[in-house]
């Protein structure tokens, strides 16, 4: 026993100091490692569920065709415009999602100024247009084409496609809206090539347009 008593030495000895190490490497909720990794995790879950709620409010807006933003959006509002007001709405009412939302979200990470929500939005666009292209396939195709300047007078194309489905069902879809110079029979065709070459459409599945 002496001999493992002059081993093992004082409590800061080599050996203790060594012992110590090994039991908390072995206990792995103590490293650096462990610890990083459970925050990264903890981050991305985090995340996942702030994402899936403002996706969530914004296929909600587009569907309903409203509008996002508001003539005042500041913390003391009592308006905030429908994309804000719709989120903190949601947040009061769903514990899960008012944890990882506004102040309870990293400040570079709100995901909620006005260049995220146009990102958004865009990419329900896209996914939208491959669900209509999916719909169209090799199909043949009919335009509707119009047009109307919007509120800051810019001359706006409206494109719309006319075409059966696989069920036989008539379809009308709205493809995209495009900004035009002028509404010359020339610009409107530039545009429209432009919008065929984009969604590689062919003029030889057009078999209609008005």
């Amino acid at each position: 026993m002496e001999y493992f008593r002059l081993h093992e030495g004082s409590i800061k000895s080599a050996h203790n100091n060594a012992r110590r190490h090994c039991a908390d490497f072995k206990n792995q909720k103590q490293s650096v490692a462990y610890a990083m990794t459970t925050q990264t995790e903890k981050a991305h879950i985090e995340y996942q569920n702030r994402l899936l709620a403002i996706v969530g409010v914004v296929r909600f807006l587009l569907r309903q065709g409203l509008a996002f933003r508001g003539h005042d959006e500041s913390k003391n509002s009592r308006n905030k415009g429908n994309f804000l007001e719709m989120l903190e709405w949601y947040a009061q009412r769903c514990k899960d999602a008012a944890d990882v939302l506004f102040d309870n979200a990293p400040g570079n990470h709100q995901m909620t100024c006005h260049e995220i929500q146009k990102q958004l939005v865009q990419a329900c666009a896209e996914k939208t247009i491959e669900v209509m292209m999916n719909e169209l396939g090799d199909g043949q195709f009919s335009l509707l084409v119009d047009e109307s300047h919007d509120a800051s007078i810019k001359e706006q194309m409206i494109v719309i496609l006319r075409f059966l489905n696989k069920q036989g069902e008539t379809l009308e879809r709205l493809l995209c809206v495009e900004h035009v110079v002028d509404t010359t029979s020339a610009s409107l065709k530039r545009s429209l090539d432009k919008v065929f070459a984009t969604h590689n459409l062919s003029m030889s599945r057009l078999r209609g347009q008005g």
